[in-house]
């Protein structure tokens, strides 16, 4: 895919794809500010994935300053989109700022739409917080899928 031809023509999928390359310096010169650009033209048209690339913009700083109420909500549209990493990274944001009952969904909300390996990544970490409910997500789904090697 010539990602720059087609994102210039309107196509979220290579708005969103440049974006990545742009942030990343792969195949591209490496210029966060224009990918962070990119990732709103392609939330501009609904792809989840580009909310929650703009919420990791405004986690991290990449080609903006850091807004953790704005990361936040971009993280939480994407995952009311329905895309597993949204999800997960809006419940990190509430289990960090300790609203674990909101937390607890949206993990297992990331969890029910993860492919493999990330939701067996996102167990891994679950099953390693210094929170009792979160741990028990972790155990719950293991006990789902019969797992539970590396947890305590």
């Amino acid at each position: 895919m010539n990602a720059p031809l087609f994102a210039d023509d309107g196509f979220a999928e290579a708005q969103l794809r440049l974006g990545r390359m742009l942030l990343s310096g792969e195949d591209a010169r490496k210029d966060e500010e224009a990918a962070f650009a990119w990732f709103a033209r392609a939330a501009e048209a609904g792809d989840i994935e580009a909310h929650n690339m703009l919420g990791r913009c405004y986690e991290n700083g990449w080609g903006v300053a850091k807004d953790t109420t704005l990361a936040r909500a971009w993280y939480r549209k994407s995952g009311e989109g329905g895309y597993f990493r949204g999800a997960y990274n809006y419940a990190t944001m509430l289990a960090v700022e300790g609203c674990l009952a909101g937390a607890t969904l949206w993990f297992e909300r990331a969890l029910a739409t993860a492919p493999e390996p990330w939701r067996a990544n996102m167990i891994a970490a679950l099953s390693k917080s210094t929170h009792a409910a979160l741990r028990a997500i972790a155990l719950g789904m293991n006990a789902q899928t019969g797992a539970t090697e590396g947890l305590i």
